[in-house]
């Protein structure tokens, strides 16, 4: 207390310059409007920068949330778009369904480049399942645990997956040769074929793993193989693998049964 005393004496000339200083301030700010204005216009700075600065943490704090939305709609859309030659089927019958995944893990630059996902045999995952994202295809599921998978890329050399020009119903095989992360082969194309550079290229959808028209690529070049009767197509990919973060694995309810009926026809 005698500290307080002490220090408010000692100071009282500068404590009482402050005092009239502070209701000079105000009584200035309350009858002279182009000071008021000032005062007001600063004051709304401040608090504007400080409500922008709370609403960006605000949007960063629901990334996770706003990203998990965008998710669920996506696989709501691409079940409908899976689903839409089917729709004389009852809603519960309907082939197709779409499991959202996390990519945990991925290479590209090997020769056999695979991806491992944040689903398995408990969500509905087993082998030969199509994998996606939101710009194309991304593998096939090669093996599943209890809560993860291993995706066969399509940066894979032993990868083979049925797809087609778009414009022409052509189809063949699409493979890697191993060299570019960004380029695949489309092959078996016969030589009668009508390309063009940018033509777009899509799944066939002549398996059971992938519906027809998932969007692959488009034409960067092509020539004829050795015999003069396919060709070997480049095809620049939609979707970058080096960058996948979010994946889909598509479900088919007809698989087995698909397979059954293919596999009864081969024994013949």
């Amino acid at each position: 207390m005698n500290r307080f005393i002490s220090f408010f004496l000692g100071n009282k000339t500068r404590l009482l310059f402050l005092f009239y200083l502070s209701i000079a301030v105000g009584l200035s700010i309350q009858y002279r409007s182009f000071h008021q204005a000032k005062y007001l216009n600063s004051s709304w700075a401040v608090s504007g920068g400080i409500f922008s600065k709370v609403a960006q943490l605000d949007q960063y704090l629901n990334l996770d949330q706003t990203n998990q939305l965008l998710i669920e709609e996506n696989k709501r859309l691409k079940e409908a778009l899976f689903n839409s030659n089917y729709a004389s089927r009852d809603s519960l019958e309907l082939p197709y369904e779409v499991i959202p995944a996390e990519v945990v893990k991925n290479s590209y630059r090997l020769n056999s480049n695979y991806l491992t996902i944040s689903v398995g045999t408990e969500d509905g995952i087993t082998q030969d399942m199509g994998v996606i994202n939101p710009l194309g295809i991304v593998g096939i599921i090669e093996k599943s645990s209890s809560h993860y998978s291993t995706v066969q890329s399509i940066l894979n050399i032993r990868s083979r997956i049925n797809a087609k020009i778009a414009s022409n119903d052509y189809f063949g095989s699409l493979i890697w040769d191993g060299s570019d992360p960004t380029i695949v082969q489309l092959i078996d194309i016969p030589n009668v074929a009508q390309i063009n550079v940018g033509d777009r290229i899509v799944t066939g959808g002549m398996s059971s793993i992938f519906p027809e028209g998932i969007p692959i690529g488009s034409v960067s070049s092509y020539e004829l193989n050795k015999a003069q009767s396919d060709y070997i197509i480049n095809v620049k990919l939609f979707n970058d693998l080096r960058a996948v973060r979010t994946a889909y694995v598509i479900v088919n309810k007809d698989q087995k049964e698909v397979q059954q009926l293919d596999s009864i026809s081969e024994s013949r």
